[in-house]
């Protein structure tokens, strides 16, 4: 899906003339907070309260009539169906064809099918649930290098210790796999572009949570997260006497995130905070204004293995302006800070408005728009520290500016089956200039059907 693939990269520049460095690939995490269909007014709640028996009495007996004041004659007892493990299954899956235009910089236009599905099998007994994630995704594209396959399963363990308190944790392998796909990192002397398999990459991951139930219609969902990808090498990459050019993105990446939930009314209001640190295996970090790293055989010694650290604080609200229209708001602000010398770090804005209407026989519609403006520090990109670059197209300082716009349908026809169609754009403008292009116009359009179970 474009959300997932038009990845907003950090730029570095090369030290080398002849190559720009490819971007570290950092995950884009919009559209999260304000498309939940699930409110935050504790759906488990009454299945919570079978799993609390009631209190007893000396006696071994608790007694409840029908407006909830003890009596003497009720006692007391676990359903039996809460006794045993209950088996769940949920699964979906979407099958459609389109068109696609472009990847980030990767350029290319042409038909595509897409074919996706998730399913989730587990077991519930009492307040344990063990579960068993899995998801598949597979864009072909015709007439362009740009198929890709998503992949991913795990297996997860939720415990329930009371109502205001609930806890998981999850590990899981993911793949991507994204073959011969056009590098603009590799031009030809034909004046044609290489295609290359390293954007493909493996992901392991843990994580773990858990969700404080503080008050009525309040929680407070706190996450741990660590993330190890370990990318395909291209066979042009030399780590000794060409270590720029190509780098690899593996990377291990330590996420954390707390979230404050509250709800009153039509009024859903969420507050929280990200914090994550990406050390990279391949890529050095680069010098204040010039980016230079120093990595090249000879000379100085190169500088440190790249590391950044993000903070994204952020606040979203979901409103029922109807019964049937949905109104979602949600700001973040980012903060970035590469701590060698700063090349890296800056200061982005990411604002996103998600409408969401329900209109007759359960046709449901969503359009959502969201910007991403980034600015970089004092240290950033300034040419004249290297004459070999050319100056920005704009400003004193580097910055970037990236739109999405989105648009889904979903009529169902049956029961189990629904028509869905989608429509995404990304726009980016940036004022770093270099033989490659950064800027690119990208849609992905398709229309299909879906089964749910």
């Amino acid at each position: 899906m474009l959300t997932r693939v038009a990845v907003i990269a950090v730029i570095v520049v090369a030290a080398a003339p002849a190559y720009a460095q490819q971007d570290p690939e950092l995950e884009r995490d919009g559209a999260t907070q304000v498309d939940q269909d699930d409110d935050i007014d504790d759906p488990d709640a009454a299945e919570l309260d079978a799993l609390e028996p009631p209190t007893s009495t000396a006696t071994g007996t608790s007694t409840v009539t029908a407006a909830g004041t003890p009596t003497a004659a009720s006692v007391l007892a676990v359903p039996a169906s809460q006794t045993r493990w209950r088996p769940r299954v949920d699964a979906r899956v979407r099958a459609g064809a389109g068109a696609v235009s472009g990847d980030t910089i990767n350029p290319g236009t042409g038909a595509i099918s897409i074919l996706d599905g998730e399913l989730i099998a587990g077991v519930k007994r009492r307040r344990l649930e063990l579960a068993v994630p899995l998801a598949y995704s597979h864009r072909q594209t015709f007439g362009t290098s740009l198929t890709e396959m998503h992949g991913s399963g795990g297996v997860r363990i939720g415990y329930r210790w009371s109502r205001q308190l609930r806890v998981a944790a999850e590990v899981g392998l993911a793949a991507v796999w994204k073959p011969n796909w056009i590098d603009p990192f590799q031009p030809m002397d034909t004046g044609e572009l290489g295609t290359t398999n390293r954007y493909s990459h493996w992901d392991r991951r843990a994580a773990a949570e858990a969700t404080v139930r503080i008050a009525p219609w309040q929680r407070v969902h706190v996450t741990y997260e660590y993330v190890l990808a370990v990318y395909r090498h291209d066979p042009n990459f030399d780590a000794i006497y060409d270590p720029l050019h190509l780098a690899p993105w593996d990377r291990e990446v330590h996420r954390a995130d707390g979230e404050w939930w509250w709800r009153q009314g039509p009024l859903r209001l969420r507050v929280g905070a990200q914090v994550a640190h990406w050390k990279y295996f391949f890529m050095f970090a680069g010098d204040a204004h010039t980016g230079v790293t120093h990595a090249g055989p000879g000379g100085e010694p190169p500088n440190p293995l790249l590391e950044l650290t993000g903070l994204k604080p952020r606040v979203a609200a979901d409103y029922d302006v109807t019964n049937t229209v949905r109104v979602g708001a949600r700001y973040e602000l980012e903060l970035m800070q590469d701590p060698f010398q700063g090349y890296l770090s800056y200061v982005g804005h990411h604002p996103e408005l998600v409408v969401r209407w329900l209109g007759p026989r359960d046709l449901r519609l969503t359009a959502r728009a969201e910007l991403l403006v980034r600015r970089y520090g004092s240290n950033s990109y300034l040419y004249v520290m290297d004459p070999d670059h050319p100056p920005l197209a704009w400003g004193d300082r580097r910055a970037e500016r990236v739109g999405y716009a989105s648009a889904a349908a979903t009529k169902p026809l049956t029961q189990h089956w629904s028509a869905i169609a989608e429509a995404k754009l990304a726009v980016r403008r940036t004022n770093y200039a270099y033989s490659i292009d950064w800027n690119y116009v990208n849609y992905l359009a398709w229309t299909g059907a879906e089964f749910r179970y």
